[in-house]
């Protein structure tokens, strides 16, 4: 059970950056939500300015995460509304993180090119009430001679388990990832790896899985105009919005629905500084399903016609027997 709680977890935090830090043997949650779209408020203070929802813990954090880029601003502020019925008490915690391949984030002080200790953060504590407001601010100081490129660190935003009768006491919290990218040259390179897909199938829709590593110095986003993309075939979603942070590497999936029957070869795409990188794959796509309905349908339209045939020789042949029997007939 544990296990199954542990990947219902990474699955949170690759869809909505969900942290639940277990303080016993039981795992479960409910995931909180993160909305990029809401309104900033005044720093450092709080005000009620959103309807809540019919939940007792609804944490949403504007935005979704922080870019600091070379010469970006030092001083970057957070916007955390308690959507919920019932006041919480949050903690902002700074934490060092690694990605996934799936996209979930993995908190470890000794994570590569952590950046938890650069950030200095603004209130630590606070108290959100129902429908409240709070601007959180996060300064970035880059120590000295640090190496060039993207350093990466995470603000968790915790709230205390609630009351509950059972023994299981969850941590819920929302995180952010953040981005700081050390001024000097960069590369943001990325490899395709892989891509697959099934080499033969009878009908669709299909899955094409693709596996990029990012090879550079920077984190790499794959969205809007840079989006991966399937090429060579009609009918691909394309891929999901992702980022691939520095040193990681992730994998995708989306799905074709391919003609009736194709030899198909489906090609995954994208630029990168300018060259274009892709690869393909072949797919036979042999409807056997409907042959073998064709087939079926042939063969009984044969027997039919050899039954309707051979019921006509009958009764031609019957007819004819009747004919040559001899009619009675006596001399008077």
């Amino acid at each position: 059970m544990a296990s199954r709680g542990v990947r219902s977890l990474a699955r949170a935090l690759a869809a909505g950056l969900v942290v639940a830090v277990v303080t016993s043997p039981t795992v479960a949650l409910a995931a909180p939500t993160a909305s990029p779209t809401a309104p900033s408020a005044t720093p450092g203070g709080t005000r009620t300015t959103y309807k809540t929802k019919p939940t007792p813990f609804a944490l949403t954090i504007s935005p979704t995460r922080l870019v600091v880029g070379q010469g970006g601003s030092a001083l970057q502020q957070v916007q955390v509304v308690n959507r919920g019925e019932e006041s919480v008490s949050v903690t902002v915690q700074t934490r060092n993180f690694a990605a996934g391949v799936d996209g979930s984030l993995t908190y470890s002080q000794d994570a590569p090119y952590g950046a938890a200790d650069w950030l200095v953060v603004s209130p630590r504590t606070f108290e959100a009430k129902p429908g409240a407001t709070q601007v959180v601010t996060a300064r970035v100081t880059i120590p000295s001679d640090p190496e060039v490129g993207d350093h990466q660190a995470a603000l968790i935003f915790l709230v205390p388990p609630g009351q509950t009768d059972g023994n299981i006491r969850i941590n819920r919290g929302v995180g952010v990832p953040v981005f700081i990218t050390v001024p000097g040259p960069v590369d943001d390179s990325v490899a395709l790896r892989s891509v697959h897909a099934p080499g033969f199938a009878a009908w669709g829709p299909l899955t094409i899985t693709a596996q990029v590593q990012n090879t550079g110095t920077v984190h790499r986003d794959f969205r809007g105009a840079t989006a991966l993309a399937v090429q060579g075939v009609s009918k691909a979603a394309p891929f999901p919005d992702f980022t691939v942070p520095r040193g990681a590497v992730r994998d995708l999936s989306t799905t074709w629905d391919p003609p009736v029957a194709c030899i198909c070869h489906p090609r995954v795409e994208f630029s990168n500084g300018g060259v274009l990188q892709s690869q393909t794959v072949r797919v036979v796509i042999f409807p056997w399903h409907l042959v073998a309905i064709a087939v079926g349908v042939y063969l009984l339209l044969v027997l039919g016609l050899r039954l309707m045939r051979r019921q006509y020789q009958n009764r031609v042949l019957a007819a004819a027997a009747q004919l040559r029997q001899p009619t009675g007939s006596g001399d008077v």
